[in-house]
């Protein structure tokens, strides 16, 4: 039998997840409806259904999913970058902003808190929960001699390439 406090971090865990999970199913929702004028509705089910299909491929192997998956932002950031070009920035004006400035930390937005505290907030709020649970399940998918330390070390070590590199990407 768990103990108390087990119980309430597996619930908060749960939670956590499922406040995440919500969120990605409506942002596809809303970005179908941008994109192809698709209801919210459907763009709802369309979602639940893709999440199902993913589940579906997991009889292939969880690398042939990540290779899916890699390759779906991939294909993401070269579109992005196509139409970053497209906008012709000023590429001086690129690299100067990747300097920190003072003015950051004092820089207000609209609803009047520091744009230095707002962008680390969207991105722990929406992406660090679904890379930390995601990439938990996939080390405990690994198969591995679970009784050998060094397998475990390799493991982890693996476990953490992946993890930055995802997570960094």
């Amino acid at each position: 039998m768990a103990n108390a406090p087990t119980v309430v971090l597996w619930i908060t865990t749960k939670l956590a997840i499922i406040a995440t999970g919500i969120a990605k199913v409506i942002g596809s929702a809303i970005a179908l409806n941008l994109l192809f004028k698709i209801p919210l509705l459907l763009g709802v089910i369309i979602t639940v259904l893709d999440v199902f299909l993913l589940l579906a491929l997991m009889k292939f192997g969880i690398r042939k999913i990540k290779a899916m998956v890699f390759t779906l932002i991939a294909t993401i950031f070269v579109i992005f970058a196509y139409e970053v070009a497209l906008a012709n920035p000023d590429l001086g004006q690129i690299v100067r902003a990747f300097i920190p400035q003072s003015d950051i930390l004092t820089a207000k937005v609209a609803g009047g808190d520091s744009a230095f505290f707002i962008a680390p907030s969207i991105v722990g709020a929406t992406v660090m929960p679904h890379n930390l649970y995601q990439h938990s399940s996939i080390v405990q998918s690994r198969q591995y001699d679970r009784s050998d330390e060094r397998a475990l070390k390799e493991a982890i070590r693996y476990a953490t390439i992946d993890f930055n590199v995802q997570l960094g990407f």
